[in-house]
């Protein structure tokens, strides 16, 4: 290990992923904090957010450190290498800056042989498969389908008189869209039967994108990677797409994919320096997280993060 650190970060445009690792594929430090998407928020607050991310990250804050960084947005384009050079202006000096296409960072984050997917449950789903012959794939989903608002509001109009319209109406008055999905999730679990018809509807749907993917498949064994906000502030909709996977491709290997975009970030930075990376090694436990039991989307300091158990990195 020569000391050179270097940063990817993924980002939805409500909040951000980061990893930073050595130049020998070793990741040390992971975070999680606001959304450092300067068209959408400000250049000002993705600043911000950027250096709250790198603190959270390394416990300390010297721009100095890092050699190089490399950004991808889940909306691409989102900004090109030279205008992110101005976004980080004043917080990094990193010797390369550069934006990396979400999709290849997605595949180039999950670390296998076989052919592998990316299943991503957020405003909008997503789902990128590429074989192990570097043959990449994806396909987006109508973002009006995964608008989780108009949903709750479409099945009120539709169910108006069944049971458990009344605490589904509530939970669409209470609760931003930010926290949508775990409101109903919550109100699923307690028995009303039109969170838990809408919580499968959500399943079935992303689901349903692994199943028009398979045209594609070389074999029947690939690791899916489940990845995306809905998935995650969801259990049920989580269990429910990983037992329909495993039903559906007995063969699979359905992992959680926490920190895959942000990975396949860092490692883009890599790329280019040397023909391979050694497996990562985790040195800070108390910071790390991934293919763990997600405990809930949560809000600390004004920012949507999410808080988990330490795990093996997928």
């Amino acid at each position: 290990m020569d000391g050179k650190l270097f940063l990817g970060v993924a980002d939805n445009n409500q909040y951000a992923v980061a990893v930073v690792g050595d130049s020998v594929g070793r990741i040390i430090a992971t975070s999680v904090g606001g959304s450092v998407n300067h068209q959408y928020h400000g250049i000002s607050q993705a600043r911000k957010n950027l250096r709250v991310l790198l603190t959270r990250a390394l416990g300390y804050f010297n721009p100095g450190c890092l050699e190089g960084a490399c950004f991808t947005y889940k909306w691409d384009p989102v900004a090109s290498d030279q205008e992110m050079a101005c976004v980080i202006q004043g917080v990094l000096s990193a010797k390369e800056i550069r934006v990396e296409n979400f999709v290849r960072s997605c595949t180039l984050g999950m670390n296998t042989d076989k052919d592998r997917m990316l299943l991503v449950g957020g405003q909008t789903n997503l789902v990128v498969f590429e074989n192990n012959g570097g043959v990449r794939f994806q396909m987006r989903e109508d973002p009006t389908a995964s608008d989780l608002r108009r949903r709750l509001v479409e099945k009120l109009e539709i169910e108006a008189n069944l049971n458990g319209h009344q605490e589904l109406h509530e939970l669409l008055e209470l609760h931003q869209n930010g926290d949508l999905i775990g409101a109903l999730d919550e109100l699923a679990r307690s028995g009303n039967p039109l969170a838990l018809e809408l919580i499968h509807e959500i399943a079935h749907d992303l689901v349903s994108l692994v199943i028009k993917m398979t045209k594609h498949f070389q074999s029947y064994d690939p690791v899916i990677g489940l990845y995306g906000q809905v998935l995650f502030g969801s259990r049920l909709v989580y269990e429910r797409v990983s037992y329909l996977i495993e039903i559906l491709f007995p063969q699979a290997q359905v992992k959680e994919a926490t920190l895959a975009p942000a990975k396949g970030a860092y490692l883009s930075t890599l790329v280019n320096r040397k023909p391979y990376c050694e497996p990562e090694v985790i040195s800070n436990s108390s910071l790390t997280w991934g293919n763990l039991e997600q405990r809930g989307w949560l809000y600390a300091n004004g920012e949507q993060v999410a808080e988990r158990n330490d795990q093996q990195i997928f």
